[in-house]
Order: C-alpha cells, then sequence, then structure tokens
C-alpha cells in the first residue's frame, strides 16, 4: 500500500511545523513565512501548478528559503533541516506526477502498439 502525496504533505507539515516554532518573532524569515501561510491552503486544496505565479511554486520557493543552513538557525532547527530538505524536495518533485494506472500523458494512437498489423 501506497502513502499518497497528500498524506505525505501533511506528516511534512507537521515536522516543518515544529521547526517554523523555533524562528523568533521577528526577523530574516517574516515574508517568506507569510508566503507560506498565504500559500499553504491554495495547495492543500489540490493547486500544484508549475508557473511562476501558481502558489505551489511560492510555497515551495518559501520553504526552500526558509531551510537554508546558511541562515542563523537554533540548534534544534539545525539537526532538522538537511531532513526536511530532503523530504521537501521529493515531495516537491514528486507533486505533478500522474497517479499509477493512468498511462502517460502522450496520447498515441493504439494501433501503433499493435505489432506486424501496420508493416
Amino acid at each position: 500500500m501506497t502513502i499518497g502525496w497528500n498524506d505525505q504533505f501533511e506528516a511534512f507539515l507537521q515536522d516543518y511545523q515544529q521547526y517554523l516554532d523555533e524562528f523568533p518573532e521577528m526577523g530574516w524569515h517574516e515574508k517568506m513565512l507569510r508566503n507560506f501561510h498565504e500559500n499553504l491552503p491554495l495547495v492543500l486544496a489540490g493547486d500544484r501548478g508549475i508557473t511562476a505565479s501558481s502558489p505551489f511554486f511560492r510555497l515551495h520557493a518559501a520553504i526552500m528559503l526558509m531551510l537554508d543552513a546558511r541562515k542563523k538557525l537554533t540548534p534544534l532547527q539545525r539537526r532538522k533541516c538537511k531532513g526536511l530538505t530532503v523530504r521537501w524536495i521529493r515531495l516537491e518533485r514528486s507533486a505533478r506526477t500522474r497517479p499509477v494506472g493512468e498511462g502517460h500523458r502522450i496520447e498515441y494512437d493504439p494501433s501503433i502498439y499493435e505489432i506486424g498489423q501496420n508493416d
């Protein structure tokens, strides 16, 4: 049994929220945190477009900027940073894949698969 993208995303968000809770009230992260909270409901509703103006793209940018290990982070954030980054990259890459069983995106004429009949 495989876990769906939404379930994996929810699990990521639970761990990521602990990471976010460690940020101080004010600082370099405020704009990214605002973008994260503005776009999260749209992504949870299923908007996973690939254009630069899409909520998923803006959410991805906010998450990656807040996971930047070169920034000033707490010890807990430093411990969680690498694991969260790897999990997010995997989620981001799989966000637009089609579910198993739906086939490929190119709609070829089914007759091309019939061996020997088109010779």
